[in-house]
């Protein structure tokens, strides 16, 4: 998921070039973290353990989980 672009190959040639990569979710959040108040469906990351709603060891552990699972790509 990473190379070497070449913008302006057709003039400059290999004299600019640019270490890039793609993100695998492109601009988007990762499953389950998409906290845009237009999307009701992904649980926000609730901290306060007062509430019955708290959620914030599981979202941790979610969000390790994909990071983990993400730098096997890169």
């Amino acid at each position: 998921m990473q190379w070497v672009w070449r913008p302006f190959n057709d003039s400059l040639g290999d004299r600019v070039s640019i270490f890039t990569h793609t993100m695998h979710d492109h601009y988007n959040a990762p499953r389950g973290f998409n906290v845009d108040v237009r999307n009701p469906v992904d649980k926000r990351v609730i901290d306060d353990e007062r509430l019955e709603t708290f959620n914030a060891d599981e979202k941790s552990a979610e969000i390790y989980d994909y990071v983990m699972d993400m730098a096997t790509h890169y």
